[in-house]
């Protein structure tokens, strides 16, 4: 029984740290001898001092020897004290025989060496990707609130990381010019054309990856910006290559409904906050600002017949901005239609006016000639 506690108090300074648990350690061995927690035989009780050396072990173990003591001492004795405390609150401090706790009934598996345990877990992450191991992870969470703020303390700490890091795509959008405008210049058509599928394929690959780290939700806003920036160039790279057949080809692939492009700009963009889209948009550098240009690039991919969903991009990064310069568009699309229309029934005015002077003038001329006619016969000699 009592290398379960010792086991248990172990496991417990491993997952959190020694100092709170040293602390621990003094009303452990004050709840035993008085047996109010743990229901101890005389054979256990005699013991006791025996275990007040993890005074000495606390201040010396090493964390990769710690690593010995499974967790499954602490599932076994969960159990253990649960019952015991139950029984104390109920104020059964004499127990009577038929009802006193025995360590006998905890039959403890044997304790298995770290290379195997290291081996078996390897095996069971391999067979599904860790599935059954997150449950594991999931349920033992669930019951041990050590373990869950284990867990979140974890949590806290890659999400700190993860936040401070920026992640520079740059990289990506330099490699795939070169591959569309110099690494395959000199390549005949027919090569070209049979490349240029493994190509795409490549190019697709790298947009997506792209996105997978750049719109995950807790990256960094340098992060984030970095990655739209990138598919920007990209982007442009596609639409502007297409003066040889390599280039031409792969802008073909994304002619016939190849959207990795979009998806991966509208994952980084949804990851975004109001805050970081708005910071987005307004970024500028000396020429004009990333709305603009991703405005530049949706009025390119139309000319190209490429990238049709960009307007989404633009829509949900913009958000109400875009949406109200849509309007003001609208509204002034309306007034310069008005404007036309006024201008064609003026000149439709006039027209008749010039129709209705032109007739006056005619009418005039036909009662000239009639007057005429009376007068002169068809000789041209005055009638008396």
């Amino acid at each position: 029984m009592l290398e379960m506690l010792k086991a248990h108090v172990i496991w417990k300074i491993f997952a959190f740290g020694p100092s709170n648990w040293v602390n621990e350690l003094d009303t452990i061995l004050m709840d035993i001898r008085n047996r109010n927690l743990y229901p101890l035989d005389q054979e256990d009780m005699q013991g006791v001092e025996s275990f007040q050396s993890l005074h000495v072990e606390l201040q010396t173990a090493a964390a990769p020897d710690l690593y010995d003591w499974p967790l499954l001492f602490d599932r076994s004795f969960q159990p253990f004290l649960k019952r015991s405390r139950a029984l104390d609150l109920a104020g059964k401090k004499e127990r009577s025989k038929d009802k006193h706790i025995s360590t006998a009934n905890f039959n403890l598996p044997p304790i298995l060496a770290t290379e195997d345990l290291e081996e078996y877990i390897n095996v069971l992450d391999a067979a599904d990707g860790g599935a059954l191991l997150k449950r594991m992870m999931l349920q033992l969470a669930i019951s041990d609130p050590y373990t869950s703020e284990f867990v979140r303390k974890n949590y806290d700490n890659v999400l700190a990381r993860e936040q401070a890091r920026i992640i520079d795509f740059d990289h990506y959008s330099k490699s795939i010019w070169h591959t569309l405008n110099s690494n395959y210049r000199l390549m005949g058509s027919s090569n070209a054309y049979d490349i240029s599928f493994k190509v795409q394929d490549d190019i697709s690959e790298d947009i997506r990856s792209i996105g997978d780290d750049a719109g995950k939700k807790h990256a960094s806003f340098g992060t984030k910006r970095s990655g739209l920036e990138t598919l920007r160039k990209v982007g442009k790279t596609i639409c502007l290559s297409s003066n040889n057949t390599l280039g031409h080809e792969v802008q073909k692939q994304f002619h016939l409904g190849n959207t990795c492009l979009e998806d991966a700009m509208l994952a980084i963009v949804e990851a975004m906050s109001e805050d970081e889209k708005g910071r987005m948009c307004q970024i500028h550098d000396g020429r004009s600002t990333f709305l603009e240009k991703m405005e530049e690039l949706d009025h390119l991919g139309d000319c190209y017949h490429v990238f049709g969903r960009l307007n989404d991009v633009i829509t949900l990064l913009a958000g109400e901005e875009q949406d109200d310069e849509n309007e003001d568009d609208e509204v002034e699309k309306d007034e310069v239609q008005e404007d036309e229309v006024e201008e064609d029934e003026a000149e439709e005015d006039e027209a008749e006016e010039d129709e209705a002077e032109e007739d006056a003038v005619e009418e005039d001329d036909s009662e000239a000639e009639e007057r005429f006619m009376m007068r002169y016969n068809s000789c041209g000699a005055p009638i008396r």
